[in-house]
């Protein structure tokens, strides 16, 4: 073999080699929960309060109007005749009750979570509102009651958090939509699936929880839980996951803190007097 036919073979040995060094999928553990430092959101000192009662149906505003991170929030209940998924029965409106859909296919956006649940004739499960970079949209009126938190069985995580009357009859529950999660913990895909798409769901719903606080006058340091607080379950699992972690859930999870610093500040934008 001549040199120059020598020198070729060798360098495409070398390009081989880098190609499948380069799409080799290898954990992250740069990224932890200590360092992250989510990007930065600007929320205006002072935001309007939109004229919506919460029980209404069929109409359309933004929350946050005008401001960087408005959104469109749609009421489209679900029909009354369907009276197992909703019942029509009181909310007594103690707590909002945070979850994660699960589905991660990409188009699960907020409307298709909605549209499905909407029109579901398999679990009997419903919820108040659901949350994504599509917009909000309310599918139970905030007073009636919806089946999204469970029987509210686990005892010893209900009293250390001290939420053991949190339930369907007492919780306003809200969705967060969760499309195109790579299903993986601790990877570049997993830190840039936050960056890209969850990052702009935590601010939605930090202002649609804030603008919830200030129109039923709850404290926003003691009536917002996660759905593990009533059920036991890992959700909002994405909320609940510790950076920097193969996959160890808590309840002050890296964006669950992101979310809940937003959402103190949008209480505040909104008039909110809560401070402890």
């Amino acid at each position: 073999m001549s040199i120059s036919k020598r020198l070729a073979a060798f360098l495409l040995a070398i390009v081989m080699a880098v190609g499948v060094f380069s799409f080799t999928a290898s954990p992250v553990s740069a990224i932890t929960d200590a360092e992250f430092v989510a990007p930065e959101t600007v929320i205006p000192d002072s935001i309007p309060q939109p004229d919506n009662n919460l029980v209404t149906d069929n109409v359309e505003f933004y929350l946050g109007e005008g401001t960087r991170n408005e959104i469109k929030m749609i009421a489209d209940f679900q029909d009354a005749s369907r009276t197992s998924y909703r019942p029509g029965d009181i909310n007594y409106q103690k707590y909002i009750v945070v979850h994660n859909t699960g589905n991660y296919g990409a188009t699960s956006t907020a409307y298709a979570n909605h549209t499905w649940g909407s029109s579901t004739t398999g679990s009997i499960v419903s919820w108040h509102y659901t949350c994504g970079n599509d917009g909000i949209y309310q599918m139970i009126p905030a007073n009636e009651r919806a089946w999204h938190a469970g029987g509210n069985y686990w005892t010893s995580e209900n009293l250390v958090n001290q939420v053991s009357d949190a339930s369907n009859y007492s919780g306003i529950g809200i969705e967060t939509a969760t499309p195109g999660f790579p299903g993986v913990w601790n990877t570049d895909a997993t830190y840039e699936w936050y960056e890209t798409v969850y990052d702009s769901t935590a601010t939605y719903l930090g202002m649609l929880v804030a603008w919830l606080c200030v129109s039923l006058n709850f404290n926003p340091y003691t009536q917002i839980v996660q759905h593990h607080n009533t059920a036991g379950k890992n959700c909002p699992e994405q909320m609940r996951y510790v950076f920097g972690t193969n996959a160890s859930f808590v309840v002050n999870g890296t964006y669950y803190k992101v979310f809940k610093d937003r959402m103190f500040d949008y209480y505040k934008a909104f008039g909110g007097g809560y401070t402890s």
